[in-house]
């Protein structure tokens, strides 16, 4: 909750978050899936700097709409940070139902009409879009490749704290 309440944190601080996240999950859902994250090892993640909750969502989903549905064996979580030829990449792949399986979503109040999720990362994406001009930042959420599942993709320019 802390790293929220700023534009941009370093990418260890969200990234370990995104893990402590991620564990919990599992815990609560009895390990019905396993994860992995993997951060290219020529990231600086000390000084990169990340808009912090903007993974967050896509691992949620990926858990909520497409792991533990239908749990199946071999449910798995792939997170992952590399470096882009202008920035960052942040791969988020599951193998759970995909997009045109996803049914209707409930909550305490009743059904939920859409994912706030997704279009908050639009939203941001579009925001971090309007701050700059050498680098267009882009987000895409697509069935995978090879078999079930879903992938989704974030671009976003180096933010770096020495320019921040």
């Amino acid at each position: 909750m802390e790293n929220s309440t700023r534009s941009l944190v370093t990418a260890d601080r969200e990234w370990k978050a995104l893990k402590l996240y991620t564990e919990l999950e599992a815990m609560r859902y009895n390990n019905a899936f396993s994860f992995n994250f993997e951060a290219d090892e020529s990231l600086h993640l000390t000084t990169l700097l990340l808009p912090p909750m903007l993974i967050q969502p896509l691992i949620e989903n990926a858990i909520l709409h497409g792991l533990i549905v239908n749990p199946k064996p071999g449910a798995h979580l792939e997170v992952q940070l590399k470096k882009h030829e202008q920035g960052i990449c942040i791969t988020v792949e599951d193998n759970g139902n995909g997009l045109e399986h996803q049914p209707v979503t409930r909550t305490k109040t009743g059904v939920k009409e859409k994912s706030m999720g997704l279009a908050s990362i639009k939203e941001r994406i579009a925001m971090i879009n309007a701050q700059t001009d050498n680098y267009l930042a882009s987000f895409k959420i697509m069935p995978r490749a090879e078999g079930e599942g879903t992938f989704a993709t974030i671009h976003l320019p180096n933010f770096d704290n020495a320019v921040a």
